[in-house]
């Protein structure tokens, strides 16, 4: 039943019921997809606008139960959806409303389609990084993709790196860390100086992936890399003839990903099993870091301890939620084989000589007593 609305409010309700509603076709579930989830996304943004300025100046957020309410033709959200939806999107977070009138619409149930699976969650299998990098056309991509599988940074943290933020003697790389989401005000002051006031953090590059990430830089200079003070000093430029020197910060994702995916397939790498026809993305790299350092970086092997804790992933992969780094917890074969010989270990170590010795005994005792 829907919940009887002021007369201010009613004329909103009014307004959506008359709207004029049809099924979506197969053909045009994508482009519907691709307009919802850009509604969303630009209403979070509205909202997060909104609680900041209720936060600085007392004003109260508006509610948007009506709005919700207003949907006819429609079924109740399962109780998992709401819940999710309340705790990782901000436009839950500011939506009033009693859980009851939490609806979709149904046309977007059940759809006959495959399954849409996003990519940029998947992450890479470590094992192939360097194969891959092996086919790439050239040394800048090679630098690039070695930087993003040994400190899982995203590409567009890459892309804005200057030479003044790598430090090639002691093989470290800052990047911007304008929020502060990482290790910034962790920083010494000899390290803050270097950056003049800008708000920059440390990362932290794994090996080998840091030895080969020199290796390719030191190559991609010598080789490829054209000095132009005049473009504020970053370390990735464009290598064609037209745009030779220039800034790589405004190439596009899909160009990006063609040139990774070009040398995914000539190493022979099979695709996502998630999905037999999209390719591995180049995000896919910073949650193969991701999912490495919470799951199976070696701490202290000797004690089955391997991965960092979620807040230390948290930081170094610079999220704001611990709900986005808890994403990349894996359950995986090498992770429950560790466990199992750890229960091995566990379960032999209360086991006393007396007990195994009468354990032999029982055996003896069976053979003795099979026939002859």
């Amino acid at each position: 039943m829907t919940p009887k609305l002021p007369a201010s409010e009613q004329w909103k309700l009014d307004v959506v019921n008359n709207l004029p509603r049809k099924a979506i076709s197969r053909s045009s579930f994508d482009n519907v997809i691709a307009a919802v989830n850009l509604f969303l996304k630009t209403s979070e943004l509205l909202a997060i606008e909104a609680k900041e300025l209720a936060e600085l100046k007392g004003i109260v957020v508006e509610q948007y139960e009506a709005f919700i309410n207003a949907f006819d033709n429609n079924d109740n959200l399962t109780s998992f959806e709401k819940a999710n939806l309340k705790r990782n999107s901000m436009f839950g977070g500011v939506i009033k409303s009693d859980n009851r009138f939490l609806k979709r619409p149904s046309k977007l149930i059940n759809i006959a389609l495959k399954s849409q699976i996003n990519t940029t969650r998947l992450d890479f299998p470590i094992e192939n990084v360097q194969d891959v990098v092996g086919f790439a056309n050239n040394y800048r991509d090679k630098t690039l993709w070695l930087l993003l599988a040994s400190s899982g940074i995203r590409f567009s943290e890459a892309l804005n790196l200057r030479w003044n933020e790598i430090d090639i003697e002691n093989q470290k790389v800052y990047i911007v860390d304008p929020d502060g989401k990482r290790f910034g005000a962790d920083m010494n002051p000899t390290q803050k100086a270097r950056f003049k006031g800008r708000q920059t953090s440390i990362t932290y590059l794994m090996q080998p992936f840091r030895d080969w990430f020199f290796e390719a830089l030191a190559l991609y200079v010598r080789e490829e890399y054209i000095p132009n003070k005049g473009e504020q000093n970053y370390v990735f430029q464009y290598l064609d003839v037209v745009n030779r020197g220039k800034p790589y910060i405004d190439v596009t994702d899909k160009a990006l990903n063609d040139n990774f995916q070009d040398a995914c397939k000539k190493a022979g790498l099979k695709k996502p099993k998630q999905t037999k026809k999209e390719q591995w993305s180049l995000h896919s790299l910073r949650h193969m870091y991701g999912v490495y350092m919470l799951n199976d970086a070696p701490i202290d092997p000797v004690n089955n301890k391997f991965g960092l804790e979620l807040p230390e992933v948290q930081k170094l992969m610079g999220h704001a939620s611990p709900i986005t780094t808890g994403h990349y917890a894996r359950k995986t074969t090498k992770a429950i084989e560790r466990r199992l010989e750890l229960i091995d270990k566990q379960m032999m170590s209360i086991s006393s000589n007396q007990d195994i010795a009468l354990l032999k005994q029982e055996l003896k005792a069976i053979k003795n007593d099979g026939p002859s």
